[in-house]
């Protein structure tokens, strides 16, 4: 792209970073959602919630693609600087660039909802080894050794059916 093509880069940018928001906005609500389900246990909700994470995800992937074939196209490498660079060069009044801000944003929400989500999953999976142990006749924090490199109660473990 030459330097008369900013306008239609810049456009085209704006629709999809803006298509992009509307995602990102769906998916941070979507989260919401996950970790709702993720407390009440609701299994038949988490799936559905899953699917819409799925899709949006998916969707977001795409736009991104787009966006990146665009500032390829405009002779910008991708990498980290890429939009700072195709911000530098096609934006005016901040369309472009206020638009990403908002954008990334939206992400670093998604990413802080996603990671607390992620951390109800590791503690109820960490509850259900706890609890399997114990009925095995373990400990319950059966991850843990001892001083010599042994996980505690190891010798004495029954199996499931003797328990």
């Amino acid at each position: 792209m030459n330097r008369t093509d900013a306008p239609v880069a810049r456009q085209k940018l704006v629709e999809i970073i803006g298509d992009s928001v509307v995602l990102a906005e769906t998916l941070v609500e979507t989260l919401g959602h996950e970790r709702g389900a993720l407390e009440a246990q609701d299994m038949d909700a988490l799936q559905d919630v899953l699917a819409d994470k799925t899709r949006c995800v998916e969707s977001l992937r795409q736009l991104d693609r787009q966006r990146s074939a665009i500032c390829t196209g405009a002779g910008f490498a991708d990498g980290d600087d890429q939009m700072d660079h195709m911000i530098e060069w096609c934006d005016e009044n901040h369309a472009v660039a206020d638009r990403w801000r908002h954008l990334v944003q939206i992400a670093i929400e998604c990413n802080r909802r996603n990671m607390t989500n992620g951390s109800i999953i590791r503690a109820r999976k960490q509850q259900i080894e706890s609890a399997m142990a114990i009925v095995r006749g373990g400990s319950a924090n059966s991850d843990t050794y001892s001083r010599q490199g042994v996980e505690p109660g190891v010798n004495n473990l029954r199996s499931i059916v003797e328990a």
